[in-house]
């Protein structure tokens, strides 16, 4: 069975693979990017991207933040709230508290076999201060519960173990040897 993933991210394509034993191939398509849940949005990319290939097995992920705190915001939207910067978050979350949550959802799908499976991932942990801010992505002032150091400087090893990407596809791997497609 061979799956396309849907990612313009080769780091993150390089990652399944290295990690997963499944048989990948990129697919670098742009998809449009609904408001809605997490759920909400990797349907929909997974869906879409579907419907062009509708003959292939196709793969999408979706990650989110959450701050506790704030209900779950940013959510979907983190890229969007690191706009803000990290010295605004770093204050935020010093008001509000630390605490935070990963998530992944990661869709397969076949449009021919009107298959539409999401799986999820959760990883917890808090926000830290940085004390150097050149590296604005979360991974590198997420630090998960159980760790002292980010995300960021964890190995791949601990990574493959304990991600919240890992999580889900692990159940996708499993659903996938189940019904032995």
């Amino acid at each position: 069975m061979l799956i396309y993933f849907v990612t313009s991210s080769f780091l993150k394509f390089k990652e399944v693979v290295d990690n997963y034993n499944l048989n990948f191939s990129q697919l670098n398509i742009p998809l449009t990017e609904i408001q809605g849940t997490q759920d909400q949005i990797a349907l929909h990319k997974l869906k879409t991207a579907c419907q062009i290939y509708p003959d292939k097995w196709i793969m999408v992920d979706d990650t989110s933040i959450e701050i506790i705190a704030l209900n779950g915001f940013p959510g979907p939207y983190g890229k969007d709230f690191l706009s803000i910067g990290i010295d605004c978050i770093e204050n935020l979350v010093s008001k509000i508290g630390r605490d935070t949550k990963l998530s992944c959802v990661i869709g397969l799908g076949n449009e021919k076999l009107k298959i539409f499976k999401l799986f999820n991932g959760n990883l917890k942990g808090k926000i830290v201060k940085r004390e150097k801010n050149e590296y604005c992505e979360f991974d590198g002032f997420f630090v998960p519960d159980g760790f002292d150091i980010p995300y960021s400087d964890l190995s791949n090893d601990v990574k493959r173990l304990i991600s919240h990407r890992g999580m889900a596809m692990r159940k996708m791997e499993m659903y996938i040897k189940e019904k032995e497609f």
